[in-house]
């Protein structure tokens, strides 16, 4: 259970709303020494030379599937060997104690290394995304904010989401248009 989700907007789901709250870029992130670990990565190492796992939301549709996707048009596929919920303290502490990597907003990454004391090594797949796909378009997502239908009018739920909206309007600058 969960009253907001954060999420790229790729993802989709049946009786779900979303609000945009910013654009970002992907970056694979795991632990800090892991040993294949560097400032850099191609696509094809970032499927091969580390341990991936999925995401499984409990509302319909799995956000993975958009960038396995996209990963699949350009001939690479990933070695999935864990499917986990969502939970993002499960997934901060897998990340940093495994050999385990994901895809994060630079953003998210940025701020969580400095909060949890750089656990974590990030690295940049951004030039190889624009190399391979020859498109700005697959290399910057939006971040948005997602919550189900039946809650848009919750004083609560409008509270929490209007909080979440101001946040990252004052940390990363005016929300982007909504996309429609």
């Amino acid at each position: 259970e969960a009253d907001v989700l954060i999420g790229f907007n790729f993802l989709s789901f049946s009786g779900v709303m979303q609000a945009p709250l910013f654009v970002d870029e992907l970056v694979a992130v795991a632990r800090r020494d892991h040993p294949h670990a560097k400032s850099e990565i191609t696509l094809e190492e970032f499927a091969h030379n580390f341990d991936q796992f999925l995401v499984e939301y409990s509302i319909a549709g799995l956000g993975h599937e958009y960038f396995d996707g996209l990963l699949g048009n350009l001939g690479i596929q990933r070695a999935i060997k864990l499917r986990m919920p969502l939970s993002m303290p499960d997934q901060l502490q897998l990340i940093a104690s495994s050999d385990f990597v994901t895809l994060w907003s630079r953003k998210f990454a940025l701020k969580a290394n400095a909060l949890f004391g750089n656990p974590y090594a990030i690295m940049e797949i951004t030039q190889f995304l624009r190399d391979r796909t020859k498109s700005e378009t697959d290399v910057k997502w939006e971040v948005d904010l997602f919550w189900e239908e039946r809650y848009t009018h919750d004083p609560c739920n409008r509270w929490l989401r209007q909080m979440i909206m101001e946040v990252c309007r004052d940390e990363y600058g005016p929300l982007p248009a909504a996309q429609n």
